[in-house]
């Protein structure tokens, strides 16, 4: 019998998962997992462990990574997107927003918020830039973007669940290079455009180690 709806397939898919894992094949039960959609296959991945092992502990803390990236990115674009919101007003809303979380960032249990504030920060840059705003709010706003950027590096330095986010995200485990990398030499238009800009120029160089 072949599953034609979404969830009735998503629910084969979780059953033969578990009973792989429980017949001992666990590297296949994630396997078959990855077929789910990209936003629900770690979520069932993690529930095929026990709540005290390191599996679970593993993919429990993979899966906040991951949601707090897609969490913060989704709160950014309902202010970018707006149409009743000027601009200034989308800036001073996206801009408040960010720094709550770099401010949640700074307590106990919560320091991987700073995830958040940077895909928040790195939003609002893509937004100014399309808009061709002031030059000064973009370099403001990139430059708060790459200091949350060394904060995730610093952080991933005794956390290898991030560590291994960046690597696979980035392809390497300097975000910070490969940020401002793409920044220096892609072609799209918009970014040729900033690159003519000395101040621009000068505040990326002063970000390259």
């Amino acid at each position: 019998m072949r599953f034609t709806q979404d969830d009735l397939r998503a629910e084969a898919i979780n059953m033969k998962a578990k009973l792989l894992h429980a017949a001992g094949d666990t590297d296949a039960a994630l396997e078959i997992l990855s077929k789910l959609p990209a936003w629900h296959a770690p979520i069932i991945k993690e529930q095929l462990f026990g709540k005290d092992t390191a599996e679970y502990h593993y993919w429990n803390k993979k899966n906040c990574y991951g949601l707090m990236d897609v969490m913060s990115i989704k709160l950014a674009r309902i202010i970018r997107f707006d149409p009743t919101l000027t601009v200034m007003e989308k800036i001073d809303r996206l801009e408040a927003m960010a720094i709550a979380f770099a401010e949640m960032s700074q307590k106990n249990d919560l320091e991987f918020c700073c995830i958040g504030e940077e895909s928040i920060y790195a939003i609002l840059a893509g937004m100014l830039t399309a808009d061709n705003s002031s030059i000064d709010d973009v370099i403001r706003i990139r430059e708060k973007q790459f200091a949350s950027i060394e904060r995730i590096m610093e952080l991933a330095k005794n956390d290898e669940v991030l560590a291994e986010q960046i690597k696979i995200t980035y392809k390497t485990d300097d975000m910070l290079s490969w940020i401002l990398n793409r920044l220096s030499n892609s072609p799209h238009p918009q970014f040729t455009k900033l690159r003519a800009n000395p101040k621009y120029m000068e505040m990326l160089n002063k970000w390259v180690k």
